[in-house]
């Protein structure tokens, strides 16, 4: 639902729109994950009280939200630039139309750039560009996803190490994501944000157009 770093500002959701959470909702159970650069210092006389405020009501929001998480995957050859770009096709349900608002992007140590396009009839429009160097924080954003639409992630990233590094789920290895915050145009809560690969079989005539 959300990710924090240090030197960031609290996020607040655009008016009207939120998470639906409880009983009736997507979101039953709030599951927090604090990631530490370096552990060593716990033991039995010390301890953390990191933690994460969060807003509730008992209104229903107008807008209800969603996160889809998209992003590449490969290797990195040493001492190269290499560009990771997935794309896939917005196929959401009843044609329903998504409004993006917030992006959040995601690598390791090698990564230099994440840039995230819709293409629309040939047009290329970006969506969210940031160095993952920076703090991580979800940025602000307005753009609308519709039946069709291709949606393409690329993050550059540069190799100084002596190996090949691949991605994965560790920190080990790199990652490429880029994160999208979301609602349904006709406030209904957002379907499951349908968007197939570009090389899956029932998209094997498409082609991505020569775009930036």
């Amino acid at each position: 639902m959300y990710d924090w770093t240090k030197d960031v500002d609290a996020y607040h959701f655009p008016p009207g729109v939120g998470f639906l959470a409880g009983a009736d909702g997507e979101y039953r159970n709030l599951i927090l994950q604090v990631h530490y650069s370096d552990a060593s210092r716990f033991n039995e006389s010390f301890r953390d009280s990191s933690g994460l405020k969060i807003t509730f009501t008992r209104d229903r929001t107008p807008m209800l939200a969603g996160l889809r998480t998209l992003g590449g995957n490969g290797h990195i050859f040493p001492g190269r630039l290499e560009n990771l770009e997935s794309t896939c096709v917005m196929r959401p349900p009843g044609g329903t139309k998504y409004r993006v608002f917030s992006y959040l992007v995601h690598t390791h140590d090698l990564g230099l750039l994440v840039v995230g396009y819709r293409v629309r009839d040939g047009n290329w429009t970006e969506i969210a560009r940031r160095s993952p160097q920076m703090p991580k924080a979800f940025m602000p954003t307005d753009i609308t996803l519709q039946d069709g639409d291709l949606v393409v992630v690329r993050c550059f990233m540069y190799n100084f190490e002596d190996q090949i590094i691949m991605t994965g789920s560790t920190h080990h290895d790199e990652m490429c994501i880029l994160r999208l915050l979301f609602y349904s145009e006709d406030g209904q809560f957002p379907p499951p944000f349908e968007c197939k690969p570009l090389d899956a079989p029932e998209h094997e005539e498409q082609a991505l157009p020569v775009g930036p």
